[in-house]
């Protein structure tokens, strides 16, 4: 476990901002529902940024979209200051002697069997992060669970009156905290579930109270917990200080986004003014407001985006399968009624301080039936929603390669559109506002 300096950057992204990323890639196993979370940064843009990031630093996998163990380590992650070793000690001691305490009392329903130490303190750091335990509690012996149950719900409403209604183990576990630790926590405490797993994770570690021995005067150093034999591979690497300094010195690396980052679960591509934190009081929030009206005013008019994660689907649609490099990145399928286009673009960093970025649209046939003729007025709409795409993903490659440097104050836009002279025109609209419109912490001129 490592801590990281108050507003510390990982790749250009804050790690506050990576923590809550982290957390629900953790719950969901997705990508796009990270992208859609409703606080911390400023738009969906910025989260597809930081999800970048974080594939960038090695903290999730992208094929899985699951956290790996430094990502893990990341989320456990600190970001206060460092504490002196003889006060963490000290904040150990009134720990244990309140486990002591927790243990005389006749009237708990729960007792303190274990309190296992490992981390930088164990270590004998001169500062620490974190204070990193492992505590073991059981039911007290001689009761039965219903007794627990009944004295854990009288007890809980005398101290919390005015509470909300919780269940059992919930009014037990915040017993428990404040038995422990008081009324508030302190953040310096880091408690891990389970003595499992510190065997798992077979890291040095010492038994500091016991319910037998109380408070133990003398622990002993362990170079891992006397039932933990190997490391078992699903904890994954041990994480160290040289990790935390790594990713702290990680610059992030140019290169285009996914180009089904602001679709849906169903590769179903919405627009909304949330992607680019857009002012309502702007000529720009009132565009895309009108763009998502085309979507639900009349004919259902589609714009699926599909990449190499999106096979199923493909062949579901009897779609053929792209050539060559099919990630999302350098090249993806944007299927409308209107067009089936192949959309390759790319982006290098070149010399003073400059991005290169190319973009290029090639029409995509395939076999089955296609949609009745459109009229202009629909074609027009289809022209405007396909370019306003793209300029969104113009946008966040955009907002992304600005987090390189602050040397880098000047993108140079190419594309290549034969036949698609309409879409590209609506397209270059739209990425002139975008980026006109960047937020306040990415404002720096294209």
């Amino acid at each position: 476990m490592f801590s990281f300096p108050r507003g510390a950057t990982i790749a250009g992204v804050s790690v506050t901002t990576l923590k809550a990323i982290l957390t629900s890639i953790k719950r969901t196993n997705s990508f796009r529902s990270a992208i859609q979370l409703q606080s911390v940064a400023d738009s969906q843009c910025d989260y597809a940024v930081a999800i970048e990031a974080a594939i960038h630093a090695g903290l999730v996998d992208p094929d899985g979209a699951a956290l790996t163990p430094l990502g893990y380590a990341v989320l456990g992650a600190s970001s206060k200051a460092r504490l002196p070793r003889d006060t963490a000690l000290g904040l150990l001691r009134s720990l244990l002697e309140a486990a002591e305490r927790c243990n005389a009392a006749c009237d708990r329903i729960y007792e303190i069997e274990e309190i296992w130490l490992f981390g930088s303190l164990m270590r004998g750091a001169d500062t620490v992060g974190d204070i990193n335990l492992v505590i073991r509690w059981a039911g007290r012996r001689g009761t039965t669970r219903e007794e627990r149950d009944q004295r854990t719900t009288a007890r809980f409403w005398k101290l919390y009156p005015d509470a909300e209604w919780s269940e059992v183990w919930n009014m037990a576990e915040q017993l428990q905290d404040h038995d422990l630790f008081g009324e508030r926590r302190n953040s310096a405490f880091s408690v891990h579930a389970g003595i499992e797993m510190l065997i798992d994770m077979a890291e040095p570690c010492m038994k500091v109270f016991s319910l037998t021995d109380g408070i133990i005067t003398a622990p002993v150093a362990l170079d891992r917990h006397p039932k933990a034999s190997t490391r078992k591979k699903l904890a994954g690497p041990r994480v160290t200080a040289d990790d935390r300094d790594r990713l702290l010195a990680l610059q992030p690396t140019p290169r285009p986004m996914p180009a089904n980052w602001p679709c849906l679960t169903n590769g179903q591509w919405l627009p909304n003014a949330r992607m680019f934190d857009l002012d309502p009081a702007t000529s720009g929030f009132y565009h895309v407001a009108r763009l998502s009206d085309h979507f639900h005013s009349g004919k259902q008019r589609n714009l699926l985006v599909f990449t190499h994660h999106d096979s199923h689907q493909l062949s579901e649609l009897s779609l053929a399968a792209l050539p060559g490099t099919f990630n999302g990145r350098e090249a993806a399928l944007i299927v409308t009624d209107h067009k089936n286009l192949v959309l390759q673009r790319g982006m290098d960093t070149g010399q003073y301080g400059t991005v290169i970025y190319n973009i290029t649209l090639s029409d995509y046939g395939f076999g089955g039936k296609r949609s009745g003729a459109l009229g202009a007025g629909e074609v027009a709409v289809y022209e405007d929603l396909i370019g306003y795409y793209l300029a969104s993903l113009v946008y966040a490659d955009t907002l992304s390669a600005r987090t390189l440097d602050a040397s880098i104050a000047m993108i140079h836009f190419f594309s290549a559109m034969p036949g698609n002279d309409a879409i590209e025109a609506r397209m270059r609209y739209w990425a002139n506002h975008l980026v006109k419109a960047t937020p306040s912490a990415s404002s720096a001129a294209a």
